[in-house]
């Protein structure tokens, strides 16, 4: 049986963030619309479910002109993530014991948007953030851009921000931010093409 698109999102999703061992993708009323990783799958709804219901809920007690995107729940043996998505949906993450929260808000952008394009959601705005592949130095520092096909971009970089974030520019002039994420997962803040890097 054929992986839908939803599976091939959330598994991504699931690679991109250090321990996660699953993902399900919830609706409004908590049925699961589809999930992926190594957990009993009965289990991993009715947890999605009852995240589901926990994020309304954690909305409705806070009472703040949005309802809450994130809720952690930190368990002995696992650690559950419940991300609001649009038009009432929510996706559940189901982590190993003592994973830690690194940095996942670029990967969560993208997710989002991944999802927002696949189901035809309305989003206010597209996060311009995508992954790509880097080459760096021996200090971690990018030298490179590498496309599908094997076509590379040399990017000089021009400055940095925080421990993780660079600003560079192509050898045709076009600056953009890279940002390394855990598992050295990198994302441009623009959608990148060969040609637009020449």
């Amino acid at each position: 049986m054929d992986e839908s698109p939803f599976a091939a999102i959330l598994g991504e999703f699931v690679s991109r963030l250090p321990g996660a061992i699953a993902a399900a993708l919830v609706d409004a009323e908590g049925e699961t619309v589809d999930y992926v990783g190594k957990y009993d799958v009965y289990e991993l709804k009715v947890m999605a479910a009852h995240f589901r219901i926990l994020l309304g809920t954690v909305g409705v007690l806070v009472a703040t002109e949005g309802a809450p995107a994130t809720l952690i729940v930190r368990g002995e043996s696992r650690t559950v993530l419940g991300l609001m998505a649009k038009e009432g949906y929510a996706v559940v993450v189901v982590f190993r014991r003592r994973a830690g929260f690194a940095r996942r808000e670029i990967a969560t952008l993208l997710l989002i948007k991944q999802l927002a394009k696949e189901a035809d959601w309305a989003i206010e705005s597209s996060p311009p953030w995508g992954a790509v592949e880097v080459h760096t130095d021996v200090r971690g520092r990018p030298l490179e851009i590498v496309f599908g096909g094997g076509s590379r971009t040399p990017v000089e970089v021009l400055g940095t921000f925080g421990t993780h974030g660079f600003r560079v520019r192509s050898d045709a002039g076009h600056e953009f931010c890279l940002v390394r994420e855990p598992k050295n997962l990198w994302y441009a803040d623009s959608e990148l093409e060969p040609a637009a890097l020449r």
